[in-house]
């Protein structure tokens, strides 16, 4: 297991969260975005390359990828395990993302232990409420269903 911050939870989080971490020893390994992909990758290109390594589980800034279509499904395809940190998110001051997920970060590790791989969680002030993986793909290909039906009739 390993953690894979995206590029909208800042680099330094994972070298300090690393460094806090003693090398692994109290949490696996952090890998920051940009350290993988290049700067401005879509969301529908790295999740299924980290996919094809399998260990990997997504703390996300980017509330997008539990909400738009291609995003979501390539998220909810690829079968890993992610951590939404809540659409504030981005609209907090550096300090205030850092407590945020400084108050997190044990449940965030706790609950990539315990659940199998494929969760989804969504941050909220304070909580970590697991989503509905099930429902969700239903409703994604429904989703996805209805802008093709969309498509054929319009062109």
């Amino acid at each position: 297991m390993r953690f894979f911050f995206d590029e909208n939870i800042p680099p330094r989080f994972a070298a300090a969260l690393n460094a806090l971490g003693e090398g692994g020893k109290l949490w696996p390994e952090i890998v920051h975005q940009r350290h993988r992909f290049p700067g401005g990758t879509d969301d529908v290109d790295w999740i299924p390359a980290l996919a094809a390594e399998a260990d990997w589980i997504i703390i996300s800034g980017d509330a997008e990828i539990s909400r738009h279509m291609l995003e979501r499904k390539a998220w909810l395809d690829s079968g890993l395990t992610a951590f939404f940190l809540g659409s504030a998110w981005a609209s907090q001051e550096t300090w205030t993302k850092w407590t945020l997920l400084n108050s997190w970060w044990r449940t965030i590790v706790k609950d990539a232990r315990y659940h199998p791989q494929g969760c989804g969680f969504i941050m909220r002030r304070g909580e970590c409420t697991r989503m509905d993986i099930a429902a969700a793909k239903v409703e994604i290909e429904k989703r996805i269903a209805k802008v093709a039906k969309q498509n054929q009739a319009g062109g």
